[in-house]
């Protein structure tokens, strides 16, 4: 493939990519709120106090650790720790993804509506060795990835739902009740 001069881009992506990244971001945001919720009820806090915390943990490696030491006190069997070390596995590798969308510059060639502009994602690391290469992506690579992340989310509630059977924990309840957790009155003093 012929390497095309940074010059021949313009800045941010095609319109239908960006549509497509906000996909990726959100749907990733809503696992990690599941993930924060779930360590809220494992540490017996209010949502409000457990944000306090669960917001100084920048990657999902750290909030993943921080879920797996909370039930490891409930005394699991080894089939929930490899349950959990799997799924903790599965989601470095995700993130991983999901960062390179999120984080990297994004280029097009074209005009940003047209159906014939062309995405790429800049991706720069240095890793042991220097990586400064644009690279294209479809949209429907994109929306292949937030679905990838939606079917992670699924799999965090059955999880939790597997958890629960055996440690009598509530953790299968809160995909639905976040939202109304949040405005719970727990008689401390709110933000705002």
């Amino acid at each position: 493939m012929t390497k095309k001069p940074i010059s021949d881009f313009h800045l941010g992506p095609a319109w239908a990519e960006s549509q497509a990244i906000g996909a990726v971001v959100s749907g990733w945001a809503l696992v990690e709120l599941h993930i924060d919720a779930m360590i809220w009820t494992l540490a017996e806090v209010h949502p409000l106090k457990g944000a306090c915390i669960t917001a100084q943990l920048a990657s999902i490696s750290r909030r993943l650790y921080a879920f797996a030491a909370l039930i490891a006190q409930y005394n699991p069997s080894e089939e929930i720790t490899t349950k959990i070390n799997k799924y903790i596995e599965t989601s470095n590798t995700l993130a991983r993804k999901r960062n390179r969308v999120a984080h990297d510059p994004w280029l097009h060639k074209g005009e940003a509506d047209s159906p014939l502009a062309e995405s790429y994602r800049l991706e720069i690391t240095a890793e042991k060795k220097l990586k400064f290469q644009e690279i294209p992506i479809k949209t429907q690579e994109l929306y292949g990835l937030a679905i990838e992340i939606e079917n992670h989310r699924v799999a965090l509630m059955d999880l939790a739902i597997q958890i629960d059977a055996e440690l009598g924990t509530s953790l299968k309840d809160l995909g639905a009740s976040i939202l109304a957790r949040h405005s719970e009155k727990d008689g401390s003093h709110h933000g705002g």
